[in-house]
């Protein structure tokens, strides 16, 4: 009996404890899952927020980049470009972020030679003439990068190996000149003659200018063949040319015969694609522009033209326009030398034998648009083929005139190195 009641009040008891327990365990359950739902209302409630704040940013980026679309105006130069549009302007592209640059204390007090890189023996030879030229008070000088007959005179990579070729080949190394003058304080300024090119035309004949009647290579009046300015194969062997001329140390780069020859149009084909020349050479200078503002921002960029261009009407054969070119670069050039102007020239009976009166005539008409721009004139430091003698009294008479007329810039020309 005792083991009957026993075994009742123990069922009760565990029966008890059992549904204590089962309460306890449900109320902790329930517990822990409003805990867990308040937790995950919360997240997703934090995900919410953060989803509409990225939300709100990203139409902010969106507007702003819309409104930047809107008022922005994209500047287009490219032959495409102009093709589709050839009376669009042309706009030089600048950088809003772009630093300023520095402007260069020789460049402004250009007072330079003529350097024939072919001449020179050694690397004696090149400090023998650095110190005769420092002794007269000159801080630059001007090498031949590619010549107007197409020659290359030294090594720049693989690229132009074939074009230099051995036998035009300068001895020394143009990196060793470079640094030689540079390590003197010596300004270096590289002209590159473009389009008139006997060598390239010969290497890559695709790129040539041809005649109409026969389809070979056109040669100019002096026997020169050029290259196509249309030709973007052409266009972009110049290009490489100025990389790896800039790559190398050149302070500034000129360029010449940048335009086409002076010719009578009907021999020539061009492959125009419909635009006129005046296009195809400002389109050029844009894109060496643009190339030279992503190289460095401190190189600087000229263009020489012939004096002849500027004493006469512009040739629309040659799509030469100085009076609007000059504005696309930072300074440009052209031969003041008597030597270069024929017999009364700018009323001067002989402007040879008057290299005084030939330069302030000249500086005289150039004040106008030098004003806009920097001009740079040649200046003659060698005998004419007639016979003038020219020396020191000549150059500084030429140096003189050009002060009288507010020029302070120039580069005196010997093509024997002899100053």
């Amino acid at each position: 009996m005792i083991k009957d009641g026993r075994t009742k009040n123990n069922n009760r008891n565990t029966s008890f404890y059992k549904s204590k327990i089962e309460k306890t365990k449900r109320e902790k359950n329930d517990f822990f899952e409003r805990s867990r739902r308040r937790q995950m209302s919360s997240y997703f409630r934090a995900v919410a927020v953060v989803a509409v704040f990225m939300v709100v940013i990203a139409g902010f980026i969106a507007l702003g980049v819309w409104l930047k679309n809107l008022t922005a105006e994209e500047p287009e130069y490219s032959f495409s470009a102009m093709t589709e549009n050839p009376e669009a302007d042309i706009v030089i592209p600048t950088s809003e972020n772009e630093e300023p640059c520095e402007i260069s204390e020789i460049f402004n007090n250009f007072q330079g030679v003529y350097l024939d890189a072919e001449k020179l023996a050694d690397l004696d030879d090149l400090q023998n003439f650095i110190d005769r030229i420092k002794l007269k008070d000159i801080n630059a000088v001007v090498i031949d990068i590619k010549k107007d007959d197409g020659v290359i005179p030294f090594r720049i990579n693989g690229q132009f190996t074939a074009v230099v070729g051995e036998h035009n080949e300068i001895d020394l190394k143009i990196q060793d000149i470079l640094a030689m003058l540079h390590d003197n304080d010596i300004y270096v300024s590289g002209r590159i003659a473009c389009f008139k090119d006997d060598l390239a035309s010969t290497y890559f004949p695709v790129d040539a200018l041809n005649e109409t009647q026969t389809g070979l290579r056109f040669s100019d009046a002096s026997g020169s063949a050029w290259l196509n300015i249309y030709s973007e194969g052409a266009r972009n062997y110049i290009l490489d040319l100025i990389t790896a001329s800039v790559q190398l140390g050149f302070n500034e780069i000129i360029l010449d015969y940048f335009y086409l020859p002076d010719a009578d149009a009907s021999r020539l084909i061009y492959n125009d694609g419909g635009i006129g020349k005046n296009d195809a050479v400002k389109i050029f200078i844009m894109e060496v522009r643009e190339l030279l503002g992503e190289l460095t921002p401190n190189i600087k960029f000229g263009l020489n033209f012939p004096i002849h261009n500027f004493l006469n009407m512009p040739i629309s054969v040659m799509g030469l326009n100085p009076d609007e070119l000059v504005n696309l670069c930072d300074f440009f050039t052209t031969s003041f030398a008597p030597s270069d102007l024929p017999q009364g020239a700018l009323n001067l009976t002989n402007p040879e034998s008057s290299p005084y009166e030939t330069v302030k005539t000249l500086g005289t008409r150039f004040s106008g648009i030098a004003e806009r721009t920097t001009l740079r004139p040649y200046l003659q430091a060698f005998d004419s083929a007639g016979g003038v003698v020219y020396g020191n009294d000549q150059i500084l008479s030429q140096r003189g005139a050009l002060r009288e007329t507010g020029i302070l810039v120039w580069t005196l020309v010997n093509h024997d190195n002899n100053y």
